[in-house]
């Protein structure tokens, strides 16, 4: 049975790296604070579909838009835009199973 899983991300980085999640399982990106991206990037090889670009969804949206994991087990770097990358640039997702 699949599960969504929530990765938090914030202005600073990813307070909820690394994320452990198994594959066919889904991932929400969720912003964590003010000034928390609209948007990450995550490697072709990770989300069905080769998604590359994921909306973070705001913590009070109605609507959430998550993503399912199909990459093989391994570590994927999630990143922030460009424009945020003052701290921290990337998060971890290990996918394991």
């Amino acid at each position: 049975m699949s599960s969504i899983q929530k990765m938090k991300v914030s202005a600073a980085g990813f307070p909820d790296d690394p994320m452990r999640i198994k594959r066919k399982d889904f991932i929400e990106f969720e912003q964590d604070g003010e000034g928390a991206p609209t948007t990450v990037t995550v490697p072709d090889t990770l989300l069905a579909g080769g998604v590359t670009s994921c909306v973070v969804n705001a913590k009070q949206a109605s609507l959430k838009v998550n993503y399912e994991i199909v990459g093989p087990n391994g570590d994927y770097t999630i990143t922030k835009p460009a424009s945020l990358t003052t701290t921290k640039t990337g998060g971890t997702v290990k996918v394991d199973g």
